[in-house]
């Protein structure tokens, strides 16, 4: 049985560029053994210093949370992004919307993540 899990924003420039977007999710089989997957979506993102691409962010944020209501009923979903530790533009950006800091990770150089977790009604 296949649901959604998170959806992971890959890569951010110091301008705040989103590569890629990725689905991830899990299979599980009847042995209860969980095989995780992952989509890339072609999505970009722009932040720019004076606050452009606020409008694309929301309605990315919003278009993800209205698939994920159609694809499957679930109680929430989780977004990461993984942040350049320099970009305080980005982070700012996340932080201002609720975003929180969860761990420093080793992905392609040094980068923070930060998770946003949104409950879902049925």
């Amino acid at each position: 049985m296949k649901h959604p899990d998170r959806i992971v924003l890959c890569y951010l420039d110091d301008l705040g560029i989103v590569k890629s977007v990725g689905w991830t999710g899990f299979t599980v089989s009847p042995d209860g053994h969980h095989n995780g997957y992952i989509h890339v979506l072609a999505t970009h993102l722009v932040y720019t210093r004076q606050g452009a691409g606020q409008a694309t962010y929301t309605r990315i944020l919003e278009d993800f949370i209205g698939l994920a209501q159609n694809a499957k009923k679930f109680e929430s979903l989780t977004l990461t992004a993984l942040v350049h530790p320099d970009n305080m533009e980005c982070k700012s950006l996340l932080c201002g919307n609720g975003w929180i800091f969860t761990e420093v990770l080793d992905v392609d150089g040094l980068h923070e993540e930060w998770a946003l977790v949104i409950g879902v009604d049925p």
